[in-house]
């Protein structure tokens, strides 16, 4: 699916949005999945604690995804494609294993990519939470929940 990046196991939830992440990357003919990719993946996620955190804070799939698409189409092809993380993906990747650490945890988990995701400062993830008026401190307000409320 995707090369590897120095990880964690990963929880479940955890699995499944990186899953998502990837098929839509697939979806959008895109050569390169992003954080924009990771970002989507999470609210996919609808039960993991990342999933309900960005509920709360207002995102949902559908609006978000029609968002994702309008920016930065820059690597889209039209044949079916494998994409590889992008260097922003993988600084998100090897951020969440900090946090997992951090947290004295031996697996990454929704909540955990989420809080890296809020730290990638070059990820077209945060453009789209900016456009939804939503700022890495008001996620960052749940780090509580997100490390330890579960996926």
């Amino acid at each position: 699916m995707m090369e590897q990046v120095n990880l964690l196991p990963m929880t479940p939830e955890a699995e499944a949005a990186m899953r998502f992440a990837y098929q839509e990357a697939v979806r959008l003919h895109h050569q390169e999945l992003g954080t924009k990719h990771i970002l989507i993946g999470l609210i996919a996620a609808r039960e993991s604690a990342a999933g309900k955190v960005l509920y709360r804070l207002g995102l949902e799939l559908e609006p978000t995804r029609r968002m994702e698409e309008r920016l930065k189409h820059t690597d889209e092809l039209k044949e079916p494609v494998k994409p590889e993380l992008n260097q922003p993906a993988r600084e998100l990747l090897e951020t969440a294993v900090k946090e997992a650490g951090e947290a004295g945890q031996q697996q990454i988990g929704t909540g955990h990519l989420l809080l890296a995701l809020t730290k990638v400062e070059n990820g077209v993830a945060l453009d789209t939470l900016r456009h939804f008026e939503i700022t890495p401190e008001q996620v960052q307000a749940y780090r509580q929940e997100l490390l330890y409320g579960g996926g």
